[in-house]
């Protein structure tokens, strides 16, 4: 793993595709690490890339500890539905935290949309 020092890198005068596709005017720091070959072998037979893979596992840690909302993993990796989380989530061997708070607003918005 790298020394854990980021680089912070200037906003390009056109977004890239990577921001313009995570809504992220702000720059964004980009982190080099350091992965055993085994590793990287494994992630790169399945196909995917591996700065989504990374960005993936990052956003799902950080959302599993707590450190980040729903709101902000849907956010982050792109989604557009409390949905395509949902199945991110379970796919992952997680579920949505769904707190009573957040069924009494959906009862009230049901309430409200059904009258």
């Amino acid at each position: 793993m790298s020394n854990g020092l980021t680089e912070p890198r200037s906003p390009p005068a056109a977004a890239s595709a990577f921001e313009r596709f995570f809504g992220y005017p702000e720059p964004m720091q980009h982190v080099t690490i350091s992965l055993p070959d085994e590793l990287l072998a494994a992630i790169s037979a399945q196909g995917q890339d591996l700065s989504r893979a990374a960005l993936e596992a990052l956003a799902l840690e950080a959302y599993r500890t707590r450190k980040i909302s729903a709101a902000q993993l849907r956010r982050l990796l792109g989604f557009h539905t409390r949905m395509e989380v949902d199945a991110f989530l379970k796919d992952h061997g997680l579920e949505l935290e769904y707190s009573l708070e957040d069924l009494e607003r959906d009862r009230e918005t049901h309430r409200h949309l059904g009258s």
